[in-house]
């Protein structure tokens, strides 16, 4: 999401150098801060042929890590790379499913044999029995597309099978990106469709998929415990929070890029605490932030902030409206007063539920990935705008303005 800043504008723009700083969108270069050991990690698995789940909560820059990765695989590793996007945000039953993983294996399949040899003659051997054509993606370029059939399951899996082989034989990897997994367990074919991955991922020779969603519980329900459909079939991949002391000196370095001078520690600190860490928060408020004319005082960055949660507080309100008021009620006191306990008789009580109902609440709430559990087993709201929106960390601010003076570096 993108959010223009105000202030006049610079040489070049104050929003554009802001947003070239802190992007709205994936990151690229040096705005992409903290994430060299993984970025490293990625490459190592996808050359080596390991596939992946990823497990970190929503807008934690797990697409700017994917997509960094495989654009850097593309120019300079080996094997030949063969890269394509299967998004799930709109399947609803095994076809829908298989039309969309269909779609991105004719275009791995297009990668595999070289775009310009995407002609009916070269394909018309490859696919046996499988309806199929050619037409032009959004990038102008030949692809194949290939159609499910009376019998979609059955296709995709004869399609994945012949395109490892291809694959193979061609010394290509091809790179299977699965976005929005969370919709799969609520089909009702989802054990016979998690059964079909299963052996796709079994059988891969020359594939790596890697696959997140945007529910780490649903997540983790799928890959997770002995009794989990896709257990040990990909290495888990954990994003964490933004290291404090890497950001603080990347602050610095913005800061100098922007105004030709530093920030003071206390701004710096109150920016880091507000939004916990979280990158697509930490990059919102500080694209408003760098958007000024001026260099931000920790009360520039107080009022951002509050300004930021409340133009995003329809998305909360949203969020609120899917839950049941007991869940209301437990979310509301979390955001008050995390705890470890969530049914002791204190918090119950404050609740004004039963402790039977808390336990519920507690377990659909972390399901719905709303609360999560810190380093000391704490129950705490997840999302620092959605925890501001129900109860402002006030003693957060006044921690930080009790420090001392506002020193600049």
């Amino acid at each position: 999401m993108s959010t223009e800043g105000s202030g006049t504008a610079g040489p070049r723009g104050s929003g554009a150098i802001a947003r070239g700083l802190f992007p709205p969108g994936n990151a690229a270069g040096g705005a992409l801060v903290n994430r060299e050991s993984e970025y490293r990690r990625l490459i190592d698995d996808v050359v080596a042929g390991r596939s992946a789940w990823f497990d970190c909560p929503q807008r934690y820059g797990v697409s700017t890590l994917i997509n960094r990765a495989c654009q850097d695989l593309r120019h300079w590793r080996e094997p030949r790379m063969a890269i394509a996007d299967c998004r799930l945000h709109s399947i609803h039953d095994t076809e829908s499913f298989c039309v969309t993983m269909l779609e991105a294996m004719g275009q791995l399949a297009s990668q595999v044999i070289r775009r310009a040899n995407v002609l009916p003659d070269n394909v018309a051997n490859l696919f046996t029995g499988v309806t199929k054509e050619i037409y032009l993606d959004v990038n102008h370029l030949q692809t194949i597309r290939l159609h499910p059939g009376e019998r979609p399951l059955d296709t995709l899996l004869e399609v994945h099978t012949e395109l490892d082989q291809m694959a193979l034989q061609r010394g290509c990897r091809c790179v299977l990106i699965v976005r929005e997994l969370q919709q799969l367990p609520a089909l009702r074919s989802s054990k016979q469709l998690t059964q079909a991955m299963h052996s796709m991922i079994d059988s891969n020779r020359a594939f790596v998929w890697l696959m997140h969603g945007h529910n780490r519980s649903v997540m983790r329900s799928l890959f997770e415990g002995s009794k989990a459909p896709l257990h040990g079939r990909c290495r888990r991949f954990a994003l964490r929070p933004i290291n404090s002391e890497t950001y603080s000196d990347y602050l610095g370095a913005a800061a100098q890029a922007r105004w030709q001078c530093n920030i003071g520690v206390k701004a710096r600190e109150m920016i880091v605490a507000l939004t916990d860490r979280h990158p697509r928060w930490l990059n919102e408020l500080c694209r408003r932030l760098w958007s000024a004319d001026l260099p931000p005082v920790i009360q520039d960055v107080v009022n951002e902030w509050y300004a930021l949660v409340d133009e995003n507080r329809h998305v909360t309100g949203r969020e609120l409206e899917r839950l049941s008021p007991n869940q209301r009620a437990v979310l509301y006191c979390l955001a008050q007063t995390p705890t470890d306990k969530p049914r002791a008789k204190r918090f119950v009580a404050r609740t004004r539920v039963s402790s039977a109902s808390v336990g519920q609440a507690i377990r659909i709430l972390e399901e719905l990935d709303l609360i999560c559990a810190d380093a000391a087993g704490r129950w705490t709201v997840s999302d620092p705008v959605m925890q501001w929106s129900l109860h402002p960390r006030t003693d957060i601010v006044d921690e930080i303005y009790e420090l001392g003076p506002d020193i600049r570096w």
